[in-house]
């Protein structure tokens, strides 16, 4: 049975929320920084149930240091049909150091979005939650 909100988008279960991160590789990270709200662009990939990030040394690689809580979203839209997904993933993301989790960075062969050092950080999801509308899944 389908589930919709008040706005009549349907609403997704965990399992759906992860098939559809596991189509895009492009999301936004949402995070405090010097007490202020930020929202960047970022590259990822899905290692069931973590996404992996590729980031540059700078503020998200702080917040992975500092075991941040952090919101993820990525959506898609098809513009004509209005058909559309998103979304959003709650945790604390970690700097990932090992050389285990390095391999397992590089094995998604995540595109870099910096032209600085790669580094990747891992968000483990707490909340998981998603809206569609005009999409079967």
């Amino acid at each position: 049975m389908t589930r919709e909100d008040l706005d009549g988008l349907q609403i997704l279960d965990e399992q759906q929320c992860h098939s559809l991160l596991q189509r895009v590789g492009v999301g936004r990270i949402a995070l405090t920084h010097r007490a202020l709200p930020l929202i960047l662009p970022v590259t990822f990939g899905y290692a069931h149930p973590d996404l992996i990030f590729s980031v540059g040394a700078g503020v998200l690689a702080e917040a992975a240091e500092q075991s941040q809580i952090v919101c993820f979203q990525a959506d898609w839209m098809d513009a004509d049909t209005m058909a559309s997904w998103s979304v959003s993933v709650i945790g604390k993301l970690a700097a990932m150091t090992s050389e285990s989790d390095l391999k397992l960075a590089r094995d998604l062969g995540i595109q870099s979005w910096s032209i600085a050092e790669q580094r990747f950080a891992r968000l483990t999801p707490q909340v998981t939650t998603g809206r569609a509308r005009g999409i079967v899944l």
